[in-house]
């Protein structure tokens, strides 16, 4: 990615998967994953079950992960959504 580059919010879950929510828009690629590991590795550090995709976690809520609720932070370049 070139130019400016934005961090989504993803979640979902049993009831199906929400809205992308716009968190900020940064310079370049790398501000952006690196503000998206350091989300992750907080809400891991909380309690929550890091999946095997990268910047996804599960909430640890003693169910299944089909039952889990989930979020993931994204990056996209300025302008489009994830998909």
């Amino acid at each position: 990615m070139t130019g400016k580059v934005t961090l989504w919010l993803r979640t979902g879950g049993m009831r199906g998967e929400q809205e992308p929510i716009l968190i900020q828009t940064y310079e370049s690629e790398e501000k952006c994953l690196a503000e998206r590991d350091r989300r992750t590795a907080v809400h891991v550090s909380q309690g929550m079950q890091q999946t095997s995709q990268p910047g996804l976690a599960i909430s640890n809520l003693g169910v299944s992960a089909a039952g889990s609720t989930y979020f993931a932070y994204r990056c996209a370049p300025a302008g489009t959504r994830p998909p």
